[in-house]
């Protein structure tokens, strides 16, 4: 059974944070300095909401629904990491078609290293 958890990037403040709790409004921070500047959450719309896959890299890092990831096989690409067909996904945009792979063969292999995210520079 994986572990149901989210983070957030905030887009007005342009940051990233650990999410507590979810209502039909707002994202509540999960780190209790922030809960205390913001006590009714951040509004809905302020921000894009990020699901934990489940799974790390070879470093132990958490892998989130838009990291980016290297992965070190034959060659050295960085995929963009959705949910695709009821299941995560590496997206490579090299292409006019995207390419994709499973995210657990990556993480199987030990190959696969989270560097950024989406909407932070790589």
């Amino acid at each position: 059974m994986r572990e149901i958890k989210f983070r957030a990037w905030d887009k007005l403040f342009r940051e990233m944070f650990d999410v507590a709790m979810v209502s039909r409004e707002a994202v509540f921070h999960a780190t209790p300095q922030l809960k205390s500047v913001m006590p009714n959450g951040v509004p809905l719309n302020q921000v894009k909401l990020m699901q934990y896959t489940g799974l790390k890299d070879k470093n132990g890092k958490e892998i989130y629904e838009g990291d980016i990831v290297k992965v070190t096989d034959a060659l050295t690409s960085r995929y963009e990491i959705t949910w695709r067909n009821g299941a995560w996904h590496g997206k490579l945009n090299t292409t006019s078609t995207p390419l994709y792979f499973s995210l657990f063969d990556c993480v199987s292999g030990t190959q696969c290293e989270v560097i950024g995210n989406i909407y932070e520079l790589v």
